[in-house]
C-alpha cells in the first residue's frame, strides 16, 4: 500500500495510506520500544461506524517532542469485522522543540518527470533532510489519483522505505494542480486537516507558513471554474491573523 507521513507540527503528524479494496481501517501507535498499550486512531469514522474507503487518513496528536514513535496499520473485513494487521510497522520522530539543526529538501515543477525525481531523491541533501517539500506543479495537469502516485508519491515512498525512520512531506499547490478533471483529487491524496491549501506549522524551533500561489487564470475562465480571487482574499486574512499571533 502507498504509505506516507505529511503535515508535521509541534506535537502532531498525519499518516495516510491506500488499500487495494474499500475497507474500514485504523492505526495503532506508541513510543518506540515501549511496552505500554498502543493508542488506537480510527480513520474516517462517521455516524457511529468506520467508513469503507481505499484511502485512509489518521491524524496523530499530543505527541511528545524529541521522542520516537512506532505505528502499525490495521483493517477490518467488511462483513465480519475481523481485525487484520497489514504487517506494516514503521517509525518516525517528533523533533525536539528547540532543534534548529536540520535541513529540508524542496522539489518543484516536476511535471511527472519520474527519472529526475528518482535521481534527486538519491542525492546526499535529500537523504540528510528531516522532511521534504513538494512546491507544486508535480503534474502538468490533474490526471487522476494514479497519476499522483506514479508520477510523484511512489518514487518518494520507495526511497523513504530505505531509511530507518519515516520522513514527513509538506504539500504546496502550484497552478497546474488546479488544471484537469481530477483537480479536486489533490485534496484527497495530499490532504491537510484544515481542508485548506494554505496553513502553518512548527518544526523544531522554526515556524513555517505554507501559501497557495493560485492560478494565473481569471475567475471567469473555464466557465467560472476558478475562484482564485476568493482564495487569495481568505489567504490574506489568514496571513494577517498569523503574523499578528504569538
Amino acid at each position: 500500500s502507498d504509505l506516507y507521513l505529511s503535515n508535521p507540527d509541534r506535537n502532531s503528524v498525519c499518516i495516510t495510506w491506500e488499500t487495494a479494496g474499500r475497507v474500514p481501517a485504523f492505526l495503532e501507535y506508541r513510543p518506540k520500544g515501549s511496552a505500554e498499550k498502543a493508542i488506537r486512531i480510527p480513520c474516517d469514522r462517521q455516524n457511529g461506524i468506520l467508513l469503507h474507503n481505499t484511502l485512509h487518513f489518521a491524524q496523530l496528536t499530543a505527541l511528545d517532542a524529541g521522542k520516537d514513535y512506532e505505528y502499525e496499520l490495521f483493517s477490518l473485513t467488511p462483513v465480519t469485522g475481523e481485525v487484520k494487521s497489514s504487517g506494516i510497522v514503521r517509525s518516525f520522530r517528533i523533533p525536539d522543540s528547540k532543534d534548529m539543526n536540520f535541513s529540508f529538501f524542496c522539489l518543484s515543477d516536476l511535471h511527472s518527470n519520474v527519472g529526475f525525481l528518482r535521481n534527486a531523491l538519491k542525492t546526499p541533501e535529500a537523504g540528510q533532510a528531516a522532511f521534504h517539500v513538494l512546491l507544486g506543479d508535480n503534474l502538468s495537469h490533474a490526471a487522476g489519483r494514479e497519476a499522483l502516485y506514479e508520477g510523484v508519491l511512489d518514487p518518494i515512498v520507495t526511497e523513504f522505505k530505505q531509511g530507518k525512520m519515516d520522513k514527513p512531506l509538506i504539500f504546496t499547490r502550484g497552478n497546474h494542480e488546479q488544471l484537469g478533471v481530477y483537480a479536486s483529487e489533490y485534496f484527497q491524496v495530499m490532504r491537510h486537516e484544515t481542508g485548506r491549501s494554505f496553513h502553518s506549522f512548527h518544526y523544531g524551533n522554526m515556524f513555517f507558513i505554507v501559501l497557495d500561489s493560485g492560478n494565473d487564470a481569471t475567475d471567469t475562465q473555464g466557465g467560472a471554474l476558478f475562484s482564485n480571487t476568493e482564495l487569495l482574499r481568505k489567504q490574506r486574512l489568514f496571513l494577517e491573523k498569523t503574523i499578528c499571533s504569538p
